[in-house]
């Protein structure tokens, strides 16, 4: 990973965690990820095992409203039913029985008496106990409880909430804890106040905390832990527990359960909650019936839910400690970073096929994460996820297209036209501009020039040397970049080639060699077939050298070029001036040949260039595979002062210019140049 990549990861993540930090996102989407989490853990079949049941609901349902004992008698006039079914649940050993049908009004007036057998059962059940709860809800500003008759009879610590507050997009996936009362004291909801007295444990609050026997909920409401499916409680119509007869099966139903009696219809009391999306139809999930007259069960599922059940489930939540746990902020802030990170890794580094089919996996893995997660009672931020995931989605592209593509498209413009296709992708892929300045490098530098050229373009129009120079040119950059090199620069009929830069190769000097040999070759052919106005083209010669150079980016402030500057450069170029001194067309330095396995070639001098001081052993680089022993024994005679080797070279080597010219001095094989 380059350092660009790992900052534009590191950005995108500390931008990824503080925007999940921000009250509008993680409020906004936190009711949308208990939503998906329990939806996705539903479907993909990882719900945690049945709590044990606690609570049981006598649904006031359709078949209630049409049988034949109450079938057009109002609500109001229910007093009798209700206390029979009271006193059926009571009898069979129900812990509690909580009435969630306000009945604020009484017929008393016109029947007197009527609702005696009710408020008979309700003091029955308190005097065994405190078994019976009352609720009473709020309408705008004023309370909406049971009549006070009722009130008088079961006692106002016995009439708790019932209020279930939706979140602020209308969904409700809480219930509440504490109700304040208008003198600054709280009461217990209706969920906590039967739960505690089904436990045998009242609530004790401590700070922000709530504590119900052994479990602990923290905050003024609990999440509840909403299963999927139909009904979350097993449910009996209040019509089969009024006619039913068998104490047998009430007892089966009710024994140590909270009761709930409320309304379970088409279109009352319907609450919008966190199982929406995992509903299905009513009625067909109910509990066995006493008396053969079971719910009416619905053919469609319905994302409401009857308000008796979202109670129901939040006494069970309560009592079995299963209120699903939201991960805190700072762990939520690390996850949204870490896949930032990650997704923004894979968008800069990886080509565009595979960082998608990445981003899928990892989107397939927040998703299997998260359902997993929730079937062990955890919720993760998915919503907030998934708008994280599109917003770095974005952000990573644009600093794709617009920064890192942006270098790339700018290497392969500047390298494109000098450096083979292959060698381009490969600078491209590194992802690293040359740098402004210059670097440090190890390089061998090839240098090359046309003879008489100069004299040539004197004689004849420009006209007639264009075509004829283009073709040699471009010949002569082919070899450089068949062979791994960068052309730099064309300089008239000059060629200035590097190998090792920009990009990086340990075989750099073996590289060079075959670039020069194939020029040496291309050239010789060349001259022999074009003419520039009549006249033969001279001799290319050709200067290697390896050394350290400093590359980059080097120019002024408003036009900067790709170049290398050092003695390597200036050492290669006076070595193809030699060439004209010694008759050769290719001469390397010793550094080019040394760590290379390179036999073809023979020694030529110990060369002092001008402005130097130190010499430089430089030889002459052989078609491959040209042996040259015999004159390299008599060379290192020669350059040993043997008086004798320079008639043994000469025998040998009787028409070679380099022997006549090494021969004709008594320096032999140590050379000073006072010219370039």
């Amino acid at each position: 990973m380059t350092r660009a990549v790992a900052l534009w990861c590191a950005a995108l993540a500390v931008a990824a965690a503080v925007f999940s930090w921000l009250p509008l996102v993680r409020d906004g989407t936190a009711g949308a990820s208990i939503d998906l989490a329990l939806a996705l853990r539903y479907h993909l079949g990882l719900e945690p095992p049945p709590r044990p049941a606690r609570a049981t609901v006598i649904a006031i349902d359709e078949a209630t409203f049409a049988s034949t004992r109450l079938s057009g008698v109002p609500t109001v006039a229910w007093g009798p039913e209700f206390g029979a079914v009271i006193d059926k649940a009571i009898a069979a050993g129900a812990a509690v029985v909580g009435l969630d049908v306000i009945l604020p009004t009484s017929i008393e007036r016109y029947a007197p008496n009527h609702d005696r057998p009710l408020r008979q059962a309700l003091a029955r059940a308190r005097r065994a106990g405190e078994r019976v709860v009352l609720t009473q809800v709020q309408l705008q500003d004023q309370p909406l409880g049971p009549h006070a008759s009722l009130v008088r009879v079961v006692g106002p610590e016995n009439v708790r909430w019932a209020t279930l507050d939706p979140d602020r997009d209308g969904i409700v996936r809480r219930a509440p804890l504490w109700i304040a009362r208008t003198d600054g004291q709280q009461d217990p909801s209706l969920a906590l106040d039967l739960a505690a007295r089904a436990g045998g444990t009242p609530p004790i609050r401590a700070g922000a905390t709530t504590n119900l026997g052994p479990h602990a909920v923290e905050g003024e409401s609990v999440l509840l832990d909403l299963r999927g499916g139909g009904f979350d409680v097993a449910t009996h119509s209040f019509i089969d527990i009024l006619e039913c007869e068998d104490p047998a099966f009430l007892a089966r139903a009710f024994a140590n359960q909270v009761v709930l009696i409320g309304l379970v219809v088409d279109v009352e009391d319907r609450k919008l909650t966190s199982k929406r999306w995992i509903t299905a139809p009513e009625g067909a999930a109910s509990a066995e019936s006493c008396t053969g007259q079971p719910l009416v069960a619905q053919r469609f599922a319905r994302a409401e839910v009857a308000g008796v059940q979202v109670h129901a489930a939040a006494v069970e939540t309560l009592l079995a400690g299963t209120a699903p746990q939201v991960i805190s902020p700072v762990t939520s802030a690390g996850t949204h970073g870490l896949v930032a990170g990650a997704i923004t890794a894979c968008l800069l580094l990886l080509a565009t096929p595979l960082a998608a089919a990445m981003i899928t996996l990892i989107a397939v893995a927040l998703v299997l994460a998260t359902a997993l997660a929730a079937g062990q009672g955890v919720i993760l931020p998915l919503a907030s996820l998934i708008a994280t995931v599109a917003l770095v989605l974005v952000a990573a592209s644009v600093v794709r297209i617009g920064v890192m593509d942006r270098d790339k498209r700018t290497l392969r413009r500047m390298f494109e036209l000098y450096l083979s296709q292959q060698l381009v992708d490969r600078l491209v892929a590194s992802g690293r501009m040359p740098e402004l300045g210059g670097e440090r490098r190890e390089m061998t530098v090839l240098f090359t020039d046309l003879e008489g050229f100069t004299g040539l373009l004197e004689s004849v129009d420009p006209l007639d040397v264009t075509p004829v120079l283009l073709e040699y040119l471009t010949g002569i950059a082919d070899c450089v970049m068949r062979h791994g090199g960068y052309v730099n620069e064309f300089i008239g009929d000059a060629v200035l080639a590097f190998f090792g830069a920009p990009m990086g190769d340990d075989n750099h000097r073996t590289q060079a060699m075959a670039a020069a040999r194939a020029i040496d070759a291309f050239a010789e052919a060349f001259r022999q077939h074009h003419q520039i106005g009549g006249r033969n083209l001279g001799v290319t010669r050709i200067g290697l050298h390896t050394g350290v150079a400093v590359v980059g980016n080097f120019g002024s402030r408003q036009r900067l070029k790709y170049s290398a500057m050092g003695d390597t450069v200036n050492t290669a170029s006076r070595l193809e001036g030699l060439n004209k001194h010694l008759g050769t067309r290719c001469i390397v330095s010793a550094t080019v040949l040394e760590g290379t396995e390179e036999t073809s070639h023979r020694p030529l001098a110990r060369v002092v260039l001008k402005g130097r001081r130190d010499p430089l052993l430089v030889c002459e680089l052989l078609p491959e595979g040209q042996a040259a022993d015999q004159w390299t024994a008599i060379w290192h005679r020669l350059d040993a002062g043997d008086p004798a080797a320079a008639e043994a070279l000469l025998r040998a080597f009787p028409s070679d210019l380099v022997a006549q010219r090494l021969t004709s001095t008594n320096a032999a094989t140590h050379l000073i140049m006072t010219e370039k």
